[in-house]
């Protein structure tokens, strides 16, 4: 499946949950951004087809990932993420809350793909691994 067919069903599949996609030239917040409050993702359309693909699985599994959220953990987890980004120090257990839930996303993005018979392969886990890198490597 070519990947403008496989972002079609990630599309339908986030309208199915109830998420508005909302495509924004050059976003500010990186390539897709999940806006749990607002049922909504917004994706970077300025980049390639297939990176949009892969934020919005990703963002999609920050949405899965809340079905599972525990609220002792999300002040906490509110905390670290308004640290990261505001470019402020976080302290190691912030640093592992959010390197723990950006994981997370990442493999419920990746069970979305198997869902919908979307094969991801090497590339989606090259651009997993650089963005999980950015979390650890933005708190030195």
């Amino acid at each position: 499946m070519d990947a403008y067919t496989a972002y079609a069903k990630v599309l339908k599949y986030a309208q199915g949950v109830g998420i508005r996609v909302v495509h924004k030239d050059d976003s500010d917040d990186g390539d897709g951004v999940y806006m749990q409050s607002r049922s909504k993702i917004v994706i970077d359309s300025e980049n390639h087809i297939h990176i949009m693909l892969y934020a919005l699985l990703h963002e999609l599994g920050h949405h899965l990932s809340d079905q599972f959220y525990e609220r002792r953990v999300g002040s906490e987890l509110d905390k670290a993420y308004k640290r990261c980004y505001t470019n402020k120090k976080m302290s190691r257990l912030h640093q592992n809350l959010v390197v723990a839930c950006e994981r997370r996303a990442w493999d419920h993005g990746e069970i979305i793909a198997k869902m919908l018979k979307i094969k991801l392969g090497k590339a989606y886990k090259r651009y997993r691994y650089e963005n999980l890198r950015t979390y650890k490597e933005n708190n030195k």
